[in-house]
């Protein structure tokens, strides 16, 4: 929950930023994946067994669980959506007229969300 909510405020705060109307559809797109995705975690998360007990105690027979393509999955979203919340500042960020170290050290501050 945390991690979705640190990346829908970065694309707000990115939303207050970018005046450049391409610039702001975009965040608005990668704010709804980030949405949606979450969305699609939060479902895998909280559906992992039925019943539910059984995530937990394998003593339970006849459960169904997951198979691992949704839990890879759920990693392949979330190393997706950091991604674009990277890669979106960086088309601003570049043509500005500063000089390369500043343009360097402003990446950089915009690349600690990927941390």
């Amino acid at each position: 929950m945390s991690l979705a909510l640190t990346k829908c405020s970065i694309l707000i705060l990115f939303l207050g930023i970018f005046i450049d109307t391409w610039t702001r559809i975009a965040t608005y797109i990668v704010l709804a994946l980030v949405i949606l995705s979450n969305i699609w975690v939060f479902y895998v998360i909280f559906s992992a067994c039925t019943p539910i007990e059984a995530f937990w105690d394998i003593s339970i027979r006849l459960a169904t669980c997951h198979p691992q393509a949704y839990w890879l999955s759920n990693q392949g979203l979330i190393i997706v959506t950091d991604c674009l919340v990277f890669l979106l500042p960086m088309p601003v960020v570049w043509p500005l007229k500063m000089r390369m170290t500043q343009k360097v050290l402003v990446l950089f501050l915009f690349s600690m969300g990927l941390l």
